[in-house]
């Protein structure tokens, strides 16, 4: 059930809406809201090393409870429930262009629109083929016990949102489950 979900990672391509379903299930379910892109990038959108950012994720991993937004095996491996916004990349595209111009967006320290906007499309457009399969693989992981949610359109986001809210309505009602988005590995 995902009211029972305490260690949450809520993945997808650059423009899927990973921070904004994080925000909303945090909300929700009491939970604390990590960015990894807040964890892992330096100004000018220079990305950590490796061991940086293992160094960093160790400790909050280590915790009970969370809600990390991004993509990184090491947070897919610590966490029971993967919740993988499965858009396409033309949609993320579009969302994403529209977020870095707008007036409300601040660019990383050191990193203008364009060359923000240039990165992202970049990210985004590798995404499909280099790290979709590697999300995928904890989907078909059939030893794994992770919850594995996947949303593949706006309908799937909409139904999770609306299981939200009826958990909030009736907390402990047992019927309450996501059968249609959870993959069952069994």
């Amino acid at each position: 059930m995902f009211h029972h979900a305490k260690r949450i990672v809520v993945t997808g391509n650059t423009g899927a809406g990973k921070t904004t379903l994080s925000n909303i299930l945090g909300t929700h379910l009491g939970l604390t809201v990590h960015h990894l892109d807040e964890i892992i990038w330096q100004p000018g959108w220079q990305r950590l090393s490796q061991a940086e950012t293992v160094a960093r994720l160790t400790p909050l991993l280590a915790g009970e409870q969370w809600i990390i937004d991004g993509v990184s095996s090491q947070c897919f491996d610590a966490a029971d429930t993967i919740v993988f916004l499965d858009f396409s990349p033309y949609c993320c595209a579009m969302r994403a262009t529209k977020r870095i111009l707008s007036d409300r967006y601040q660019p990383p320290s050191g990193c203008g629109r364009i060359g923000a906007l240039l990165l992202v499309l970049k990210l985004m457009w590798i995404f499909p083929r280099h790290t979709r399969p590697v999300i995928l693989r904890y989907r078909d992981d059939e030893t794994s016990d992770k919850q594995f949610i996947w949303i593949r359109d706006f309908t799937d986001q909409d139904n999770l949102l609306g299981l939200l809210d009826r958990i909030n309505e009736k907390p402990g009602e047992s019927e309450i489950s996501l059968d249609d988005l959870v993959v069952h590995k069994n």
